[in-house]
């Protein structure tokens, strides 16, 4: 989404609630990122946990964290049409109890320092910015409270002027790895692990769901200007990804607070 929140409606036909994610991402990636946390979150198992899910769009990621965890979740989004969604899933699997919908600016949140045991974000940290995203993690954590979240990097250098191009227009800050690694240690967590999100989490869930919704909104609108410009952009971000995928991707950080 964007940083500034001032998007067309019509994005908002073409990322529709009922599309199966809304980002990259799949239930692999969760539950690796997940498993890694879990032996910290043991010593509290008695307990319910208290979770945040910043950015959560139609919610994947928060039903399985609902579905594995003894907790409760605040599950933030700016876009009440996701957060339906989401309800809707979490009553259709049988965890609405433990997810709480908020509709809320991620940038602007009112919760109280130290209020969460479990920090998770998939794809929309890009919207707060990576260090002031940190900064917030780490204010509203525990002591010694454990983040998860995923974000787009340089996987390496040499990209061609065209995908820097592209990329750089949305994310001008973008930074690779070890730049991203030095930041979260700046902002007082210590790395637990960290991995690359591998091809299908692009694919199988988003870009090819997407797409095919892009073919469809075609039909509907053809002799709307504006839209085909927002129809063509998404059609450009997919083929983007298809030829330079191995200059940037998605990687999923693990992180305790110090």
């Amino acid at each position: 989404m964007d940083k500034n929140n001032k998007l067309p409606p019509f994005f908002y036909e073409i990322f529709a609630p009922s599309l199966p994610r809304l980002g990259p991402g799949n239930a692999f990636s969760t539950n690796k990122a997940l498993d890694t946390l879990l032996p910290r979150c043991s010593a509290q198992t008695e307990r319910e946990l208290a979770i945040l899910d910043l950015g959560c769009g139609n919610g994947c990621q928060t039903i399985q964290l609902a579905q594995r965890l003894n907790a409760k979740i605040l599950a933030v989004d700016n876009h009440q049409p996701f957060l339906d969604e989401l309800a809707r899933r979490a009553k259709e699997n049988g965890v609405a109890d433990k997810i709480q919908p908020h509709l809320a600016d991620s940038r602007c949140l009112d919760l109280a320092a130290g209020s969460f045991d479990l920090i998770w974000c998939e794809g929309a940290i890009f919207t707060i910015g990576f260090r002031k995203a940190l900064e917030l993690f780490h204010d509203l954590l525990k002591p010694s409270g454990l983040a998860a979240f995923s974000e787009m990097a340089w996987l390496r250098p040499g990209a061609p002027q065209k995908c820097v191009d592209f990329i750089t227009g949305p994310c001008p800050d973008l930074a690779d790895i070890s730049s991203q690694l030095s930041t979260i240690a700046e902002t007082g967590f210590g790395v637990l692990d960290h991995f690359i999100l591998d091809e299908s989490a692009w694919w199988e869930n988003f870009y090819q769901p997407l797409s095919e919704r892009a073919k469809q909104l075609r039909k509907e609108h053809d002799q709307d200007a504006q839209k085909k410009e927002l129809l063509d952009f998404t059609d450009l971000e997919i083929e983007m990804h298809r030829e330079f995928s191995q200059y940037y991707g998605y990687v999923f950080y693990m992180i305790e607070r110090q």
